[in-house]
């Protein structure tokens, strides 16, 4: 990790604002990319994005670990998150408000896309991985449901799912 890096972190961390503002200068550009690349069906709603990132970030400063991936990754894989779950956000309300008869192939296109952005995360992992990180993260269930269905230990479910986000991480943390 280079010094400014550190910088920021130690800043954050301490809950100077200072460090925000030197995140937005050295990151900024990669934030707003990676959001915009996701959301460019929802551009009104990449501002939102950014700033939910940005708080993500100085309430999870903590959890960032150095040896596990570099700074900019870990913060590629927050705004990745963030813009998937804005995405889902925006769609979900966005199917409320579509006349359902009329307009289906506009939602098949927003169905379509958050579904290929999912496929496109998971591919790396096992087929039973995939099986698990769907039914937690896009089906809604809980790692208990999720480890009776299968008939594994709630603890093996936990740590498949863990090694699975560190594997995603490893393998899609430069594209973020």
């Amino acid at each position: 990790m280079n010094d400014f890096d550190a910088s920021i972190i130690r800043k954050i961390k301490h809950r100077n604002e200072q460090g925000i503002e030197l995140l937005l200068k050295r990151y900024g550009g990669l934030i707003k990319s990676i959001a915009k690349h996701n959301l460019y069906l929802y551009e009104t709603h990449i501002e939102e994005c950014i700033n939910d990132v940005l708080i993500a970030i100085w309430n999870n400063i903590d959890s960032y670990n150095p040896e596990k991936s570099s700074f900019k990754n870990w913060i590629g894989v927050i705004t990745k998150y963030h813009a998937i779950d804005t995405l889902r956000k925006h769609s979900r309300y966005t199917y409320n408000q579509l006349d359902s008869a009329k307009n289906e192939g506009i939602k098949d296109k927003y169905e379509i896309y958050i579904d290929e952005l999912w496929q496109e995360l998971i591919e790396p992992l096992s087929s039973d991985d995939k099986e698990i990180m769907t039914r937690i993260f896009i089906e809604g269930y809980s790692p208990d449901e999720v480890a009776h269905s299968m008939n594994k230990n709630t603890s093996n479910i936990y740590n498949r799912i863990s090694r699975a986000k560190e594997k995603i991480r490893k393998l899609k943390g430069d594209s973020l």
